[in-house]
């Protein structure tokens, strides 16, 4: 087990602790923990946090890192808590570049693109497994071939322009 990986899991048993072991947003549900934070009516989400004060849950990602880059892409904030929170965990060469070396920077690139695709992985794996569920519900609700009373054509048929 890396450095990165014992300081990530410690940080989030830190929170697990603070905000309970199974916290979600009281609110959306939303489970991810570097976006909980423990409010006065209750565990909110950072997103609905925002909407319930009336202000944007959109925020600008510094993808290389705010000291190595000033490029930003605008992002949800509950993804983007949990983008920064996994800049934590590169190495101090790469999140400061002090000397804008470029092997660095080309490494913060690496590092960011591998952040988003890990956080992508995790969501597709959530989303297979949402969709078996649902295929279940509708099966025994509607049939084994549900999709025809709903006149819906598979996703695999090209639906007519």
């Amino acid at each position: 087990m890396s450095q990165a990986t014992i300081t990530r899991t410690t940080r989030h048993a830190k929170r697990r602790r603070t905000l309970g072991a199974d916290a979600t947003c009281d609110t959306c549900g939303w489970d991810g923990l570097t976006a909980l934070a423990q409010t006065d009516d209750g565990i909110r989400c950072y997103e609905c946090a925002c909407s319930k004060h009336g202000k944007t849950a959109i925020e600008a990602h510094h993808h290389l890192g705010r000291a190595v880059d000033d490029a930003t892409v605008p992002i949800a904030g509950n993804i983007h808590r949990d983008l920064s929170d996994r800049q934590r965990d590169w190495p101090s060469t790469v999140r400061t570049n002090p000397q804008r070396d470029p092997l660095l920077w080309l490494a913060a690139a690496v590092f960011g693109l591998r952040d988003h695709l890990a956080w992508w992985a995790d969501w597709i794996e959530r989303i297979g497994t949402w969709l078996v569920s649902l295929a279940t519900v509708l099966t025994e609700r509607d049939g084994a071939r549900w999709w025809e009373s709903m006149e819906l054509a598979p996703v695999w048929q090209a639906v007519p322009a």
